[in-house]
């Protein structure tokens, strides 16, 4: 099975769900596509809300890990507070597509981009009101449409419609922008397929029900590289427990 390229954050670029302002300014969300909204799932941010054990890459130098570094998240309506084991950063959040969110960090470093910001992502699908979370691509189906959040070559948003037409959106700084996409159903081991793109690392998504996972998304998915904790403190002490 492929599995999904991990999604590097490259200053002055915006690949598909993450980056920073080509001018090193921080900006806001850009308006989504009309398209988005029949495949945004209700109460999406809602579910968002809370504490987490999660992971993101809070520095400009990369993670240390293909998931990103351990950091507790704390996510009260647009705003989360994040602790990546020594200090709390405050990020802006919000819900991107309809499965993926942002965060987004204020770059503080000397240079021409001080004083903007670095955007971090992670997929997530809502699976009967219980949310799901980790990196790769996830997204949704009815019958032979879909819509899925990737990360990788071709991040973006794709969208394949009811004549099988296949679209990617990707947010580039201030505006999303669409390109023709190859998506391909297939048939393996007795389920739905779904393959983004061409190519060896093109993402493949497996169908469960109404829902559709990357390998790699299902394994963080299970081993609970994101998931909920009583409180912030409890969040924040795991964090520095595997320091």
């Amino acid at each position: 099975m492929k599995r999904s390229l991990s999604w590097v954050l490259v200053v002055g670029v915006v690949l598909g769900l993450g980056g920073c302002d080509r001018k090193g300014r921080d900006r806001k969300s850009p308006r989504q596509p009309a398209t988005f909204a029949a495949w945004m799932p209700s109460g999406a941010a809602q579910a968002w809300q809370g504490t987490w054990s999660s992971r993101l890459t809070l520095t400009l130098s990369g993670a240390t890990e293909e998931a990103g570094d351990p950091v507790a998240l704390d996510i009260r309506r647009t705003t989360a507070i994040a602790f990546d084991g020594v200090s709390e950063h405050t990020l802006r959040f919000s819900v991107h597509a309809p499965c993926a969110v942002q965060f987004a960090q204020p770059i503080k470093v000397e240079g021409s981009i001080n004083g903007g910001t670095a955007y971090h992502g992670a997929q997530f699908v809502i699976d009967g009101g219980r949310l799901l979370v980790g990196r790769g691509a996830a997204g949704y189906r009815k019958g032979k449409t879909a819509v899925v959040c990737s990360e990788g070559r071709d991040a973006g948003v794709h969208i394949l419609d009811e004549n099988g037409v296949c679209t990617t959106w990707q947010d580039w700084f201030d505006r999303w922008e669409s390109k023709p996409q190859t998506c391909t159903w297939s048939r393996r081991d007795g389920k739905d397929v779904l393959t983004i793109g061409t190519g060896e690392w093109a993402p493949e998504l497996i169908a469960r029900g109404d829902l559709l996972e990357s390998e790699q998304f299902a394994d963080h998915v299970a081993e609970g590289t994101y998931r909920r904790t009583a409180d912030f403190a409890s969040a924040k002490a795991a964090v520095v427990a595997g320091r």
